[in-house]
């Protein structure tokens, strides 16, 4: 816990939205790797590694960030002990 828990007091003062999961287990699956993971930080402005070839796949991933930004206003606000 000590290693996050600055985290969501800098995502408060950027604006950016961020929410807690219960299992890191589900967290590294999530994330597309086989050991429990803490943290998944995902930039709106990222660019995948390797050069893309069309242009499209810059606007699924802005798509994808923008939706992800949605499900995670939708969720309730509270902090729940």
């Amino acid at each position: 816990m000590d290693i996050i828990s600055h985290l969501p007091v800098l995502s408060e003062e950027a604006e950016i939205p961020y929410i807690f999961i219960p299992s890191k287990e589900e967290l590294g699956h999530a994330s597309s790797t086989k050991r429990p993971t803490s943290c998944v930080m995902i930039c709106p402005d990222s660019k995948r590694g390797g050069k893309s070839k069309a242009g499209d796949e810059d606007k699924d991933y802005k798509e994808l960030y923008d939706e992800c930004c949605r499900e995670v206003a939708k969720l309730d606000q509270r902090v729940v002990f």
